[in-house]
């Protein structure tokens, strides 16, 4: 009885670690997608915990994605005088040749031009606005 628990757990766990698992196809340059999830909604995972998994695309060699958080408090940042807004903690990271960071220190590091940035806050403002109905939140901090 014990072994059989223990194997039904075991399988429990690997099924919980797996679920929702995907991998993003390669984007072109400034072209946003959502992952494709198997619940159907995109950027959502299936893993119960409702963590977006959005990439903004590529942007000189690099690779912009959001990082969720886990804290829901209003969360914003400055980059170039654009405003990045979520109704939760998150951070903007950029991948460049195994390198990761923020996106204020892409920027600051010169991974990532003033031109590069609107595109991303364009991007991250239409999918907030469009997903996640942020467009109040926009109004009450723009």
């Amino acid at each position: 009885m014990k072994r059989l628990f223990a194997l039904a757990l075991a399988a429990a766990i690997v099924g919980c670690m797996t679920a929702g698992c995907s991998t993003g196809a390669q984007l072109k340059v400034g072209e946003a997608s959502f992952v494709e999830t198997e619940n159907g909604a995109d950027g959502i995972k299936s893993n119960g915990s409702d963590v977006r998994d959005f990439r903004y695309g590529s942007f000189n060699d690099c690779t912009v994605s959001f990082a969720p958080g886990n804290c829901d408090a209003v969360s914003k940042f400055e980059v170039c005088g654009y405003t990045f807004l979520n109704a939760s903690t998150f951070a903007i990271e950029v991948e460049r040749n195994g390198e990761v960071c923020e996106l204020k220190k892409a920027y600051e590091k010169g991974w990532l031009s003033e031109k590069d940035i609107a595109q991303i806050y364009e991007i991250h403002k239409k999918n907030e606005i469009e997903h996640f109905n942020a467009e109040e939140l926009y109004k009450e901090f723009e």
